[in-house]
């Protein structure tokens, strides 16, 4: 069901952010899946999660603070992901065992959208 409501969001959502923002991506079909994959961008603004849930693969699996995902609830039901308490150090295992598991996974590092363009304490959780 999952994988139904995410190829539908991005064919409704992709052209609309790819003519409002002039996003242009390259490359994008040599990104290598296999193995043991995560992507750890850096979280400017909630868009970047946007844009990320549109262009890259549908199988890769967003890791998202609990939090967040309560407080966007509506949006996250069209995206592949786990939500993780991070002061709960047994969340740092449910991630591991994905990675082992060859999930490709995105994590925000600094679990918070950052305001001043310089990087923030990212924190053990």
């Amino acid at each position: 069901m999952k994988k139904g409501r995410f190829k539908i969001a991005r064919w409704i959502f992709r052209p609309i952010i790819q003519l409002l923002f002039r996003v242009k991506t390259v490359n994008f079909d040599k990104i290598n899946l296999d193995g043991r994959v995560v992507i750890i961008p850096n979280h400017v603004s909630l868009l970047d999660g946007v844009f990320l849930y549109l262009f890259l693969p549908p199988e890769i699996v967003f890791v998202v603070n609990t939090e967040i995902a309560r407080r966007f609830s509506f949006f996250m039901k069209f995206a592949n992901h786990i939500t993780i308490d991070p002061l709960n150090p047994y969340s740092m295992k449910q991630i591991i065992g994905l990675v082992k598991e060859n999930v490709p996974l995105v994590i925000f590092p600094e679990g918070r959208i950052r305001r001043t363009g310089v990087l923030m304490k990212i924190y053990a959780g």
